[in-house]
């Protein structure tokens, strides 16, 4: 844990997700998935689709609709108390949009900073005799953990939920309910999530995404 930043214990762990790099080893992945559930081939299986943002893993909790914790993913079992910091950030809600929001609800997403945001950033720099930052991912992830907000604050630091972690108080069926329950509450969700049915579905969708 850095200096002047607390620690935080996951209410359940944050796991790596696991790969895979091309089409035949996907079908390979949903044969053993199918075999392992029993599901007949005529069943194709419904999944969710949706990009991997490559920025620093965030964690947020919210209690009767209200952040109280926003925390880095650190080891996976404790992270960093970042609360002050991600209270700057505007993509992210302070209070759920709900009316009656749940008890307890635990999200994790992505903190990130597009492309052309970091570009323009190391160009400024540059003019002002600074050295470049390497890279996005680090740069968003080294912002988060600032001892001055302020800091955060000024730079564009953006947010996209993914998933539901923990809720207490109400039920989701599935990922694509879970989206679509973020999106209420006012999180930023990917425009190219979506919901479909059987591999040929997901396959198009991800040549889709990757000719955009």
């Amino acid at each position: 844990v850095a200096e002047g930043l607390k620690a935080f214990r996951h209410p359940v762990p944050m796991v790596s997700i696991d790969n895979v790099t091309s089409e035949e080893a996907f079908r390979e992945w949903d044969a053993s998935m199918r075999a392992f559930l029993k599901r007949p081939e005529g069943e194709p299986f419904a999944f969710s689709v949706e990009p991997k943002i490559d920025g620093a893993s965030l964690e947020l909790v919210y209690e009767h609709g209200r952040l109280v914790v926003a925390a880095t993913r650190g080891d996976g079992t404790e992270g960093e108390d970042v609360t002050a910091n991600v209270r700057t950030l505007h993509s992210v809600p302070l209070r759920l949009d709900d009316p009656s929001p749940p008890p307890y609800v635990c999200v994790r997403g992505e903190a990130y900073v597009r492309i052309d945001d970091f570009r323009r950033l190391n160009q400024a720099g540059t003019l002002a005799g600074e050295k470049p930052y390497a890279n996005p991912r680090n740069f968003c992830a080294g912002s988060l953990r600032m001892k001055d907000p302020r800091v955060p604050a000024s730079r564009p630091i953006r947010y996209y939920a993914y998933v539901i972690a923990k809720l207490e108080g109400r039920a989701v069926a599935s990922q694509t309910e879970a989206l679509a329950r973020l999106r209420g509450w006012g999180f930023p969700v990917s425009e190219w999530s979506v919901g479909v049915t059987g591999l040929d579905a997901v396959v198009a969708h991800f040549r889709k995404v990757e000719a955009a």
